[in-house]
C-alpha cells in the first residue's frame, strides 16, 4: 500500500524518482524499492519524501484513506476501549 502511495504523490508531485533521490540524497534505485515495496524508507527518509510529496505520513502508511490536508482527531479513550493502544515496554 505505502509503496504505490508514494508513487502516485511522487507522480501528482511531478518528480522523477531521478530528482528525489538527488534532493534526498540517496539512490534512484531505493526509491524505486520504496516504490515497490521491496524496502521500507526510515523515519527520516519518510519524512522527507512526505514533505517533498506535500502529503502526511498517515496518508502514506494506510492510517488515512485520503490525503485532504486535515489532520483527524483522535479519542484516545475510544482507541482505549477498543484495545487499539499499542503497549510499549510491556506495560499498561
Amino acid at each position: 500500500m505505502f509503496g504505490e502511495r508514494l508513487k502516485q504523490a511522487r507522480i501528482k508531485a511531478k518528480y522523477s524518482q531521478e530528482e528525489i533521490a538527488e534532493i534526498i540524497n540517496t539512490s534512484r534505485s531505493n526509491i524505486s524499492k520504496y516504490e515497490c515495496e521491496k524496502l521500507e524508507p526510515n523515519i527520516e527518509t519518510l519524512r522527507q519524501l512526505c514533505i517533498l510529496y506535500r502529503v502526511s505520513a498517515d496518508y502514506v502508511i494506510g492510517i488515512k484513506d485520503n490525503d485532504n490536508g486535515k489532520c483527524d482527531s483522535i479519542n484516545i479513550n475510544q482507541h482505549n476501549n477498543n484495545n487499539a493502544v499499542i503497549n510499549i515496554g510491556g506495560k499498561k
